[in-house]
């Protein structure tokens, strides 16, 4: 009597991953077609509320407003990681104690909030 798989049980399982390939390619061209119109969209909504063919200094003035206020959000977001580097990390001068690494796993146990008394008696 032989052992191992049939060849139906390996026919059945060729087709099984050669469908799951083909759904998987499906689906990603799928993604790369919602991909694609969603650019598309976006370039319709930048062409018809962004940019003004007739206002391009204004665009680009809105856009290197837009620049400068990244920069000054970035240096100053540099500026703290700096103060706060040269305040408490550089001397170590913590005030509260740093949290442990690993902790202790938790030794579970009952608790009763019941007076002794007042447990029934069994008979």
């Amino acid at each position: 009597m032989p052992t191992g798989p049939s060849p139906d049980d390996l026919r059945v399982s060729v087709v099984f991953v050669l469908t799951c390939l083909a759904w998987a390619a499906i689906a990603a061209g799928a993604g790369w077609v919602l991909v694609a119109v969603g650019w598309w969209l976006l370039a319709r909504l930048w062409f018809a509320h962004v940019f003004v063919p007739w206002l391009v200094t204004a665009t680009a003035r809105l856009f290197l407003g837009l620049l400068a206020w990244a920069a000054v959000l970035w240096l100053g977001a540099l500026l703290w990681r700096r103060y706060n580097h040269a305040r408490y990390h550089i001397r170590e001068r913590r005030r509260l104690e740093a949290l442990p690494r690993w902790a202790e796993p938790w030794r579970w146990s009952e608790t009763v909030f019941e007076h002794p008394s007042e447990r029934p008696r069994r008979t």
